[in-house]
Parts: C-alpha cells; structure tokens; sequence
C-alpha cells in the first residue's frame, strides 16, 4: 500500500480505519498520508506478519495512530513500525491491541507529538529510537504535510527500511528523512 493520501473516512469510530491489513504476509505500507479518519489511521491486524509500516505521516485519527494486534491464532508477528510522524491522534501514536499472547515487532525512529493518550501503549513491540517533537509542517491547518527546514524529521530516518522515493515521486537523499515527504533531494 504505497503512496496514498487516505483522508476523513467514515463515520464509525470503532471500524472506519484509514488503512487496514490484515491477513497478509510481507505486507509494505509505506509513502501514505492518513489524515482524519474516524478510527486508527493505520490498523495492522488480525494475522498481518512481517508487515513493514514505512515512512508515513498519520495525522489526526479519531483513535490511534497506528494499531498492532491480533488473537492467539491471528495476532501480527514481527510488524516493523519505522520512520513515521505520527501526530495529534485521539488516542497513542502506536498502541497494541492483543486478545491472547501479544505478538511481535519494533517501533523505531517515529517522531511522535501531541497524541491524546500519549505516545505509546505497545506491549510486545520493542519500543526505541523513536523522537518526541514537532513535526513543522508546512502548514497543519490546511493539511499541508511537507516538512519545512529545520524539522526534527530531517535527516533522521533509518534508511534500510526507508523507499528510495517520496509520496510525490522524488528521490530520497543519502540522510533521509522521516514521514512520506522528503524535505530536501540529494542530500
């Protein structure tokens, strides 16, 4: 699921998800914008193993940020939560939703700010790297998701898990940054 802007979907705060994976293996969510949406922003579950969640911006969802979960006989293994900006949600940045034994995972180099119930409620997950500031958008108001100069997200991405190219095509430099846009080329 690579490169979408998923905005102010539905009305049902417990199933209007933005973007939703489940029963998949290998699963690469990355490059998105998901803004507005009635539930989770992004929902990795039930059974959705190995899924890389990849430089997204995950703005304002009515629930959290991004959630991983699953039953004993569904939950997501190994879910790598990277690179993202996860913003003024209702609930966490990246939470776990587990019904049994948790699953697995890592949540590394997020830049996470202002979500209602804090940053993280992510049992199972191993939880690093990640940097609590402002993301400076161009403009948050009108949606406007672009990085200005001097972000906290510039320059900061892991680059193994980053795509070689931006929401908008561009290439992304040798010092990526995190979130779908990519604040400056070649550097």
């Amino acid at each position: 699921i690579l490169g979408n802007r998923v905005s102010a979907n539905g009305s049902d705060s417990r199933f209007h998800h933005g973007i939703y994976c489940g029963h998949a293996r290998g699963a690469v969510i990355a490059n998105n914008v998901v803004d507005h949406n009635a539930a989770f922003g992004i929902q990795v579950y039930p059974d959705c193993d190995d899924a890389d969640v990849a430089n997204n911006t995950i703005v304002s969802n009515g629930i959290s940020g991004i959630v991983v979960g699953g039953s004993d006989g569904t939950r997501s293994d190994r879910a790598r939560v990277v690179n993202n900006i996860i913003v003024g949600n209702r609930a966490n940045a990246v939470q776990t939703s587990w019904d049994g034994s948790g699953g697995s995972g890592l949540v590394q180099r997020n830049l996470v700010s202002s979500n209602g119930g804090g940053s993280f409620d992510a049992s199972g997950l191993a939880v690093s790297g990640n940097i609590a500031a402002r993301p400076a958008f161009v403009d948050l108001r009108r949606g406007i998701f672009r990085l200005t100069r001097g972000s906290a997200a510039v320059g900061r991405a892991l680059v193994d898990l980053s795509p070689g190219r931006d929401i908008a095509g561009r290439p992304r430099g040798a010092r990526r940054d995190i979130g779908a846009y990519e604040y400056g080329v070649g550097r």
